[in-house]
C-alpha cells in the first residue's frame, strides 16, 4: 500500500499542472512540483506545514498574485469559504508575469479537497491575439468597422439606459483618390495612417477610434455632448490639415471633412448616428471641404 501511494506522489509530481491536496481543516497534505515552480514555492522539507490561507499569502508576499493589502482578509475569507463548501472555479487567476492559470477545486470522496492550476497563458493569448486581429485594421492599426458597429451599439444603450449624452463623428478625407492617384499607394497608405495618428492625439483614452473603410473614420464619444463633440472634431481637423507627408522630394497635404451628431429621440441606433453624421459630412463636402457640421437636432 505505501509504495502505491508512494507511486501515486511520484505520478503526480510528473504532471504539468499544479496539484494540492487539502483535508478537511484545509490543511496541505500534498503539494506537487508543478504547483511550487509556479508560484515560487520552496522545496518539500519534512515537517512543513501549510494551509490554504497561508498558500494565498505567500503568493501574494511574493507579488506572484497581486491583491491590494486592504483586500488581502476578505479575499482571504472568500476564498477559504468557497474551497470550504466543496466547489470552487474554474475560475482564471492573471498573474502579475502575465502568465494565466485557470484555478479549480473539487471535493474529493473522503473528504478534503483537490486543487489545480493549469497554465492556460498561451491560450488566452492566443485568444486575445486572434480578438485584436479580427478587430483591428490592418493598416492603421485602428479598431475596424465591425468593431465599431458592436462598440457603437453598446454605447448607444449605455446612453439610453443612464440618460448620458453620446456623440459619433464621421471624418472623411478630402480628394483621396487625387492623392492615390498622383502620388501612389503607398504615399496614401501614409496618409491614412497620419490620419489614424491625429484620431488618437486628439480623443480621451475612453473614446473609441476606428476606420469604417477606405478613407473614411469614425470616432465614438461617450458622455460627450454635440457641442463638446465640435470642438474634438475641431481639433481633430486642424491635426489632419497640417500633416505632411513626404514622398521623396514631394510633400503630400491633406485635408478632411466632418460630420458630428449626437443621439435624440429620433437617433437611437448607431446606425442612425452613423447615417445621420454622414449626412453632414458630406454637407461639408459640399460647401467647401475641410470642415465641420453638427447634423440637425
Amino acid at each position: 500500500m505505501d509504495n502505491l501511494l508512494d507511486n501515486m506522489r511520484d505520478a503526480l509530481d510528473l504532471v504539468e499542472y499544479g496539484i494540492v491536496l487539502l483535508d478537511e481543516d484545509l490543511r496541505a497534505r500534498f503539494i506537487n512540483r508543478s504547483f511550487r515552480k509556479m508560484w515560487a514555492l520552496p522545496d518539500y522539507v519534512r515537517g512543513e506545514t501549510y494551509t490554504f490561507e497561508s498558500l494565498i499569502q505567500h503568493a501574494s508576499q511574493t507579488g506572484a498574485y497581486p491583491i491590494a493589502p486592504q483586500h488581502l482578509d476578505s479575499y482571504i475569507a472568500d476564498r477559504v469559504a468557497q474551497v470550504k463548501s466543496g466547489h470552487d472555479g474554474p475560475r482564471l487567476l492573471s498573474l502579475s508575469d502575465d502568465r494565466v492559470l485557470k484555478f479549480e477545486c473539487v471535493p474529493l470522496p473522503r473528504g478534503g479537497s483537490m486543487l489545480t492550476y493549469a497554465d492556460q497563458s498561451d491560450l488566452i493569448h492566443a485568444v486575445e491575439k486572434l480578438e485584436e486581429i479580427i478587430h483591428i485594421d490592418d493598416l492603421t492599426k485602428l479598431n475596424n468597422r465591425r468593431f465599431l458597429n458592436t462598440c457603437g451599439e453598446t454605447e448607444v444603450a449605455r446612453s439610453k439606459r443612464y440618460s448620458h449624452p453620446l456623440s459619433v463623428v464621421v471624418i472623411n478625407l478630402d480628394q483621396f483618390k487625387k492623392i492615390d492617384a498622383d502620388y501612389g499607394r503607398d504615399a496614401g497608405d501614409k496618409v491614412l495612417c497620419a490620419v489614424a495618428d491625429c484620431c488618437r492625439e486628439a480623443t480621451r483614452n475612453t473614446d473609441v477610434i476606428g476606420r469604417l473603410g477606405g478613407d473614411e473614420f469614425a470616432l465614438i464619444l461617450p458622455a460627450t455632448t454635440l457641442a463638446a463633440a465640435m470642438v474634438v472634431a475641431e481639433k481633430t481637423r486642424r491635426k489632419i490639415a497640417a500633416i505632411v507627408v513626404h514622398v521623396g522630394p514631394l510633400s503630400v497635404k491633406v485635408t478632411a471633412s466632418f460630420g458630428v451628431v449626437t443621439v435624440t429621440e429620433h437617433k437611437r441606433s448607431f446606425e442612425d448616428l452613423l447615417q445621420s453624421a454622414n449626412k453632414a459630412m458630406q454637407t461639408a463636402k459640399s460647401t467647401g471641404r475641410n470642415t465641420v457640421v453638427a447634423a440637425p437636432q
